[in-house]
């Protein structure tokens, strides 16, 4: 177990009257982790980064293209895992919650990107950071433990092979109950090249298979916890346009079919026309639209008793939770 004590970060009113510079929307800084070497450090987000890449991706997509060589394997310690949220993450502000993930594409090898929602990835602002950047790899099964100005790289070893549910139970209970974690199953662990990363129970950061990157550095799971707050330079005027658009969306003529039948109201329609929605690994990619109109949020609410879930700053309980012969399961519908 490796242990990493770092300063707290200071209250705004300490930050203006220091004359300190104040990246509204921004903690400042990413931490960066080499599994290899078991080190672990801090960096401040770079002067005009925030104006020319805002975050997220464009932060994601600047480390990946100056800090990796094209030539790099993708499931080799030489590539990157990059996790990543932008500036209205940890904010009221709707629609805010998600959080960016890239590396090297062990599916595709090129630049491979995947996004999640949920709760992870505002649980990275809170604990006071901006990203992770994920190097090198691992002798042995870790994962990481982030918390309100600590990082520990723990023993995983218990923990690999289990699923992504059951490894989130585990650390929980070992950790913190509100811990929110983001982690890999079996197949990311046996580098399958298109395995997932999930966080917050489902939800799955799931292009570009870049589970099978976080397998390869024998990283099982990146545990959050943090209670700091994001600095908003007016929240009194993002208050103002939260509500503005809260009334903005109810008033779209969209918003009730997202909330009765989730994403795929009109996505399945939509992809049927355009021959988009693919059958056994892309090998075909036409469906006969009688059946397939009846995977769709439309047709599943017709045989399934469904009630909305809702997610953290997602308007409209886009996620669904469905009941069939007693049966309990969850419906992204995405």
């Amino acid at each position: 177990m490796f242990l990493l004590r770092l300063t707290n970060k200071v209250s705004l009113a300490s930050k203006l009257a220091s004359g300190d510079d104040v990246l509204f929307g921004y903690a400042g800084k990413i931490l960066y982790v080499n599994l290899t070497m078991k080190t672990v450090k801090y960096r401040r987000i770079p002067e005009g980064w925030t104006k020319k890449y805002l975050g997220g991706n464009g932060f994601c997509t600047k480390i990946l293209y100056y800090e990796l060589s094209p030539d790099t394997p993708a499931l080799s310690p030489g590539n990157k895992l990059i996790f990543m949220t932008g500036p209205l993450t940890g904010t009221h502000a709707p629609m805010s919650s998600r959080f960016q993930v890239q590396a090297k594409s062990p599916l595709t090898g090129i630049w491979g990107q995947a996004d999640s929602g949920g709760f992870w990835g505002t649980e990275i602002k809170r604990a006071g950071i901006d990203g992770i950047v994920v190097e090198g790899a691992s002798d042995r099964p870790v994962y990481l433990w982030v918390s309100n100005g600590e990082v520990e790289i723990r023993d995983a070893g218990e923990l690999w092979g289990t699923t992504t549910i059951q490894a989130q139970m585990v650390i929980r209970h070992e950790l913190d109950k509100e811990a929110r974690i983001a982690v890999i199953g079996p197949a990311g662990e046996n580098l399958v090249k298109f395995a997932v990363i999930a966080n917050d129970g489902s939800r799955t950061a799931g292009r570009c298979g870049l589970g099978a990157v976080m397998g390869s550095k024998k990283l099982k799971a990146i545990a959050v916890r943090g209670q700091k707050s994001v600095d908003v330079a007016n929240e009194g005027k993002l208050d103002e346009l939260r509500t503005e658009m809260i009334e903005h969306f109810k008033k779209s003529p969209s918003f009730n079919a997202l909330r009765n039948h989730g994403t795929s109201f009109d996505s399945l329609e939509w992809a049927l026309d355009t021959r988009n929605l693919p059958l056994k690994n892309w090998i075909q990619n036409d469906w006969d639209p009688r059946i397939a109109k009846t995977i769709g949020g439309i047709g599943m609410r017709k045989v399934l008793s469904v009630k909305g879930g809702g997610l953290l700053r997602v308007l409209g309980r886009l996620r669904k939770k469905c009941a069939s012969d007693g049966r309990t399961i969850s419906h992204r519908n995405a």
